[in-house]
């Protein structure tokens, strides 16, 4: 019996993914202690740095990390009313579908939308085209404060904090060209995007965050399913 109760204990473990760990908000390769270099007034875009477990983490992907620093990603903000810190403040993070107390519009918790998803997922990826071209020049001469500015207003229009819509907006205009309610919500892990949930350390809530990859990359249910495997065969042994 007690070999059936390890058993489940660790299908009980495996069948809750490590998604837990701890970040700090920048700063990249060239940006001589700055969290934002291609940010405009409180939003993104800027550079969150992976500590501990998430730099060994097989799902993080990671959004364009024009910094080459090693488990970093690009990310911005998905709530207007809450503030993060520069380096070298640590959050505690988690990954999950919603903004936790949902800022200033769009409920509490809010889910994040399918625009949203849509367009952190094309940015990561480096994606945008035509009209809606996103300056990835490593310098904020080169025009990437600008695009910044722009899909940081968009995520805050789909996110219902405050911006209004506007058609000269290219990744606005690109979602209501996508998506026939681009504010609507999105299930969990569409196009591979999430929010990731900042906490202080000592558990006061922080601004939350994009952030996109591939959770655990199957290993869990890998792991799960021997698992379950050997809980059959166990109880076969023990059948009497």
């Amino acid at each position: 019996m007690k070999r059936i109760a390890f058993v489940l204990l660790l299908v009980a473990a495996l069948a809750s993914p490590a998604m837990a760990g701890q970040v700090q908000v920048g700063p990249g390769t060239g940006q001589a202690g700055n969290y934002g270099i291609y940010q405009t007034g409180s939003g993104g875009e800027f550079t969150i740095n992976a500590l501990g477990n998430y730099n060994t983490l097989s799902y993080f992907a990671g959004a364009k990390d024009i910094n080459a620093v090693v488990g970093s990603f690009q990310t911005f903000c998905i709530e207007d009313n809450e503030y993060i810190s520069p380096y070298p403040t640590v959050y505690n993070a988690s990954l999950s579908n919603v903004a936790v107390l949902g800022g200033i519009g769009g409920g509490s918790p809010d889910p994040i939308s399918y625009g949203t998803a849509y367009l952190y997922s094309t940015f990561a990826a480096g994606g945008f085209a035509g009209a809606e071209t996103y300056n990835y020049a490593n310098t904020p001469a080169g025009g990437r404060n600008t695009s910044a500015n722009l899909l940081q207003q968009a995520f805050w229009w789909l996110e219902d904090e405050g911006p209004v819509y506007d058609a000269s907006n290219p990744y606005m205009a690109k979602v209501v060209s996508v998506f026939l309610n681009p504010k609507a919500d999105a299930p969990y892990g569409y196009s591979n995007v999430y929010a990731m949930n900042l906490w202080t350390l000592d558990g006061g809530y922080a601004q939350d965050v994009l952030y996109t990859g591939v959770p655990d990359g199957g290993a869990t249910l890998m792991l799960l399913g021997g698992a379950l495997v050997g809980l059959g065969a166990l109880r076969r042994k023990f059948r009497l």
